[in-house]
């Protein structure tokens, strides 16, 4: 598990996320969790430009962004059954977050985002 902080604001976005880096924990995902806490997350490295929620059963919000930590997209609100992808072509890192943490941590796009265990 790690902590995910939005060095801008000092808020932690998450302090018992997960991560997902083999192709089977990215492919799963969150697929069968029944909900995200407050404070939960699952972090999801090198996963390219884009995430899915096929197979959910509850909305997300979801950071996009990029090897040094800044926010390329951001994603609030996602649905089952729907998709995003963020408008670069590098290979980014997603960290998939209870609905609403986006917004309460105050997160935008061009912020950075610290890891750490």
């Amino acid at each position: 598990m790690v902590k995910v902080m939005n060095q801008r604001t000092g808020i932690l976005l998450g302090d018992q996320v997960e991560i997902a880096q083999t192709f089977s924990t990215r492919l799963i995902g969150l697929i069968g969790r029944k909900e995200l806490k407050s404070g939960e997350g699952l972090l999801i490295k090198g996963s390219g430009n884009s995430i899915h929620t096929c197979f959910m059963k509850f909305p997300i919000d979801a950071v996009f962004f990029d090897s040094k930590g800044q926010v390329i997209h951001l994603a609030k609100g996602l649905h089952p059954w729907r998709m995003t992808i963020a408008k670069s072509l590098k290979r980014t890192d997603v960290l998939e977050l209870p609905m609403g943490a986006i917004e309460a941590s105050d997160t935008r796009i061009g912020d950075h985002v610290s890891v750490t265990t």
